[in-house]
């Protein structure tokens, strides 16, 4: 006898944890079986020091994984062009799971050119220098009779394009066999974006990024149109849960939380055993 099941899945930049109580609070009222999070500030001055993986940890009791992705290099820089924020620890993604977490991996993504500061690199490193590159988390959960595989990723943001972003993408997905799956993450698919905003258009990116998807048998929820985060002024949807076509959406929300410059995703699945 078959029975329908839920597994909710949240998709979430943090955006390094100026808020650390709230944002941990937010997230146990969440009541998911699974986050994907990224930008958690460890031991980092512009965020108090505050060690945004074990107060989240604390907050839900559940297993997690952390990834750092960069060093916060200290340096006048970030007092004269402040954006940045002051330096001094690390930053990086984490997962969650209700699930037990089996055959965890975190691997580095393809960086073109490594973010580290040098005299002779003038952006982003003047006023956010760091050491580190882009990485993405990978590891199974058993729901139902097949084991399901998750992929959570944040992409480049700096000297980048849709071929070096298509590229990550790809390398994360393509170190596994699975097809039953979900990916997804912060992809930075800004390309496009301040055209999209004036011609209340969808931006190219997010066509290339859902043709992509597509491509790869996978499916995000969402409406193209749908802002899940603000870059400089520019609104755009930068943040994808995506599935495989196994999995059926019971429910798919944006939640803008006024704790993070991204909106939060949660994602309701329907899981037939």
């Amino acid at each position: 006898m078959n029975t329908n099941r839920t597994l909710r899945v949240v998709c979430w930049n943090i955006e390094r944890g100026y808020k650390p109580q709230e944002i941990a609070s937010y997230l146990r009222e969440c009541n998911a079986d699974v986050y994907l999070l990224y930008e958690l500030d460890r031991g980092v001055k512009r965020t108090g020091g505050v060690d945004m993986y074990e107060c989240i940890r604390q907050a839900l009791q559940l297993e997690g994984q952390y990834i750092r992705e960069f060093f916060e290099i200290e340096s006048a820089w970030r007092k004269i062009i402040p954006w940045g924020g002051p330096g001094g620890g690390e930053i990086g993604n984490a997962i969650f799971s209700r699930h037990p977490i089996k055959n965890y991996r975190a691997e580095s993504l393809p960086t073109r050119e490594p973010l580290s500061y040098t005299k002779k690199t003038w952006l982003p490193e003047l006023f956010q220098p760091r050491d580190g590159c882009r990485k993405a988390q990978i590891f199974e959960i058993s729901v139902g009779k097949k084991p399901l595989t998750i992929i959570s990723s944040h992409l480049e943001f700096w000297r980048t394009s849709w071929a070096h972003h298509r590229q990550q993408l790809e390398s994360a997905i393509g170190s596994t066999a699975s097809t039953r799956r979900i990916v997804a993450g912060d992809f930075n698919n800004t390309a496009g974006t301040l055209k999209a905003a004036l011609t209340r258009a969808v931006s190219r990116e997010v066509r290339q990024v859902r043709r992509w998807l597509t491509d790869n048998h996978l499916a995000d929820p969402f409406k193209d149109s749908d802002v899940t985060a603000g870059r400089f002024g520019i609104n755009a949807k930068i943040d994808w849960i995506a599935n495989s076509d196994d999995l059926s959406v019971k429910k798919a929300q944006v939640l803008n939380t006024g704790l993070s410059d991204h909106a939060c995703l949660v994602v309701d699945y329907r899981l037939q055993d």
